[in-house]
Parts: C-alpha cells; structure tokens; sequence
C-alpha cells in the first residue's frame, strides 16, 4: 500500500527548503555549462552569419571571373514598330540591316454564310489534312506521317484527321469538334453583314503548315446547304474561300536573304530574337536587291556592350563584399563605452579571414596589363575597409572591355597571375568550404556543444540522484526527530505527574 510523506511535519524542519537549498548548490556546475552553452550556440550563430556573408561574396565574385558577365549586350532597333529585337546570350556586339519583303502569314479559309451559328449544316465526315501548297495554291502535298514515338514518349500532333459530323450538328458544334481534333487548324465563327461565317486558320504561319479539307457528306436534311460547304481542295472541290494562303516571311539581313516559316527569328543572328510586324521593302526588291536603282532603306539593327550590366555585377560584388567585412568587424569589435566585445573578438579564424581579406583587395595582379588593382577599374578601399565604386574611374575601364574583363577573368596557376574575380571566388571558396576555417571552426564549436551539453545530461543525473539520497536522508532524520520529540513529552509529563504527586504527600 502507498505511504504518504510530507517532510518536516513529524519535526517541524522545513525540510523541502532545505533540500531545494541543498539541491540548488548542486546545480550550480550545471548554471555554468548553461551559460558556457549560451556562449557557443552565439559564436556558432555568428560563423553561420560569416558562412552565409563569404557565401555571397563567393556568388559575387564568380560571376565577375566568368566571362558571360562582360559580354552581356544590348540591341536596339531604328523602326521597332517594323522590326525589334531582343539581345540575349551569345549575341555579339554590332550592326544588322535588315529589309522584309513578306511576312509568315497563316492559312485562312472562309465558309458561305449561315443564317446563326445554331444553323445545320449536314452530316458526313470532315477530313483536315496539313501540307503545303505549290506556288499557284493548286497542287498539295500532305504531310508525311510522324514516326511512331520512343517508348515512354507522347505521340506527336496528327497531320490528318477525319471529324463525324451529325446532320443535327450546328456550325457552332463543328467548330468545336475541329477545335477538339487538335490538328493544328482552328476554327471560329465570324459574324459579318451577310451572317455566320465558318472560318478555317493555321494554328502555326509559314507554307509547310498549309491544309486542305476533303468532305463525304450525307444527304443535308431539308433547307440545309450541306457538308460540301466546308470543303476546300483547289485540286478537287472547294466551296470555301481562300482569305489567306500560308506563306513565309522574305527577309535580307546584312545583304543575306533569309526565309523563314514564323515572324520570330530565334536562330538567324546568334544570340538575336528578331520579331518582324510589317513589310519594310518591296518584295521584288528583297528578292533581287539589283532589280532597283534606289533601293529602300533598311531598318538598322544596333547590338551594343550592355554596361549598365556590368555596372550592376560591379556593384553586386562591392555590396557582397561590404557585408562580409562589416559583419566580420561588428562580429570581432571591442565596445570600449562598455566594455564589451563582439561575440567572435580574438577568434583566430574570423580575425584571419579578416586579415586575409583586406589583403586581398589592396593587392595587386599581373592578369592585366592595364590594370594591376581594384582601384584602378574603380572600385577603392575606404578608411573604414570597405569598398566604393569611383564612377569616373569605371567608366574609363569599361571603354577596354578586353583589359578590364582579363582583369577579373584570367586564370593561372601562379595566383599573382589570376584575375580579381578568380582569386576572390577561390578565397571565398577556401573558407566555407567542408575544409574552410570557417567550416572547420564551426565543427569545432559543435563538437564543444555536444560535449557540454552530455556533460549537463551527466550532472542532471547526478542532482536527481543526489536529491533522492538527500531526501531520504532527511525523511530519516525527520521521524528520528518525531520519535525523540515524542519520547521527550512523554518523559517531561512522567517527571511533572512525579514531581506533583510528591508535592500532595
């Protein structure tokens, strides 16, 4: 059966705040490895913020050791309405002239019209074959079917499908079934002064992505026109009209004729998307330049070094490195006013990357002949470590685009010979990497946290076990006490019945 205990009752010691004194004395190693574990957890915290800050310096840095970063270019255009252009990579700098004779159109057919798009037309079956017409859009060559696709692949678009159509089926009904059959033709219908108008169009420009349609109709059912109005086969039996035939776009560029199926030319000039929106010449002209004696202006394509890009990646690298190095000074800094210092002040690893990297930017390269430090491309050490960017300074290297991109580029293996972006990029990588000072320092730190915090688990099991005996120890004394302050009462009323009844004799 469970006893029931409450200490200091039998002696009226106040037991539990002895042992809670007792215990609390005890506990104080343990206080001490709590605020010794406070200390790491914040070093560690702040090696995690100098990982991240070298991190980005890293990021920064790569970028401007990677020759990308000085080739960005930017294109402009004299008649963007006629022809724009987008720069992207790959592109070089230069001048581009361009003349469009003809743009891609899609092909588009119209049927006769209907009264509404709920009017019946009548049943049979609607084949759309894709293919390409021949000059006098008389003759059509369907296309070939695609090969059966690779195991695991989707099938590619039909060329050719045949759509049931019901005699109860509306012209807004059909068009849905040709928008449904997916066969790169899509319809509409169009609502003029004479009425519903079907109307047939290429989903894709250029000749290779003409169709004809191929009609077995039912017999219409009464007031009906019939299936037949939806043929078109100028080979055959056609009762739509042509609106538009496909057709490339006619294009010179830099004297170079050029055709191609779409209005955007995504592989014509490296690195160049060229959007074309209207005809800029006749088309006999671009066809045969020598066919006129005043040939028409071309619009002028210019692709220009992008230097407000650059100027960007400059100032990426400088706001990385600023971090770093005002995170490493607040991080290391002694408060004299109160007499404080950073988390990490006399940290051998974080003042070494601080030492290293202050070195680092005031020295010099061979990578260029032109400019042997940062300061010379613009970038210049301030009193307090960090960097700024002379404007004036920049804008002078930026007119040697070869001198300035070697001086962050080049690679060698003597690093006196290695551009800045080079050097800074493996420096950052030494430091965070799974060898790094700064990865190295942080398992050690992690290391000291796990070896305080078994240290702790230890003592608290010590305390609970200390506490246990303590306690016992005191319920012991605390019935002894029980016993004998019983033992005393009785006594003292023993010696008081004695002594009074020797009194009455």
């Amino acid at each position: 059966m469970a006893t029931l205990s409450s200490p200091g009752i039998g002696s009226g010691l106040d037991v539990n705040g002895i042992i809670s004194k007792l215990v609390e004395i005890e506990r104080r190693p343990i206080q001490l490895l709590e605020r010794e574990e406070s200390r790491i957890q914040t070093r560690l915290s702040a090696f995690g913020q100098l990982q991240s800050a070298a991190s980005s310096l890293r990021d920064a840095a790569a970028r401007l050791g990677q020759a990308p970063a000085w080739q960005p270019t930017v294109a402009s255009s004299s008649d963007a309405a006629a022809v724009s252009v987008t720069s992207g990579t790959g592109a070089i700098a230069g001048a581009y002239a361009v003349q469009v004779g003809a743009l891609a159109v899609a092909q588009s057919v119209a049927a006769a019209a209907r009264p509404s798009s709920s009017s019946v037309v009548g049943g049979g079956t609607l084949r759309i074959e894709l293919g390409t017409w021949d000059a006098a859009q008389t003759g059509f060559t369907p296309r070939p079917e695609p090969p059966a696709p690779a195991p695991g692949q989707a099938p590619a678009a039909p060329v050719a499908v045949d759509i049931p159509i019901l005699a109860t089926d509306t012209l807004a009904q059909i068009r849905d079934k040709i928008n449904a059959a997916n066969v790169g033709v899509s319809a509409t219908i169009i609502t003029d002064t004479t009425g519903a108008r079907l109307v047939m169009r290429s989903s894709t420009t250029g000749v290779e992505n003409g169709f004809r349609t191929v009609v077995t109709a039912d017999p219409p059912p009464d007031g009906a026109p019939g299936l037949g109005m939806l043929a078109y086969d100028p080979s055959g039996t056609s009762a739509m009209t042509r609106t538009a035939a496909a057709a490339n776009a006619v294009l010179r560029v830099n004297g170079l004729l050029v055709e191609t199926p779409t209005n955007t030319l995504n592989n014509t000039v490296d690195g160049l998307t060229i959007r074309l929106s209207r005809v800029t010449a006749p088309l006999a002209e671009v066809l045969d330049p020598t066919s006129t004696a005043t040939p028409t202006a071309p619009v002028d394509l210019t692709v220009s070094p992008d230097l407000e890009a650059m100027k960007t990646s400059m100032q990426q690298f400088v706001d990385a490195y600023n971090g770093l190095a005002k995170l490493l000074g607040d991080l290391t800094r002694f408060n004299p006013d109160t007499r404080t210092g950073g988390p990490l002040q006399g940290d051998s690893a974080a003042t070494g990357v601080q030492r290293q990297l202050r070195a680092l930017v005031g020295s010099t390269s061979g990578a260029s002949a032109v400019f042997a430090r940062l300061s010379d491309v613009g970038i210049e050490v301030q009193r307090d470590g960090t960097l700024a960017i002379d404007g004036a300074r920049q804008e002078r290297a930026l007119g040697n685009l070869t001198e300035l991109r070697r001086a962050f580029t080049a690679t060698n293996a003597d690093s006196a010979l290695s551009g800045f972006g080079q050097r800074l990029r493996a420096f950052a990588d030494a430091i965070v990497g799974a060898d790094g000072s700064l990865s190295s320092r942080q398992q050690v730190l992690q290391t000291q946290l796990t070896s305080n915090q078994r240290r702790q688990d230890d003592l608290e099991d010590r305390v609970a076990l200390t506490e246990q005996r303590i306690r016992r120890q005191y319920e012991a004394l605390d019935t002894q006490l029980a016993r004998l302050t019983g033992l005393e009462n009785y006594v003292t009323q023993q010696v008081r019945m004695l002594t009074g009844g020797n009194n009455r004799g």
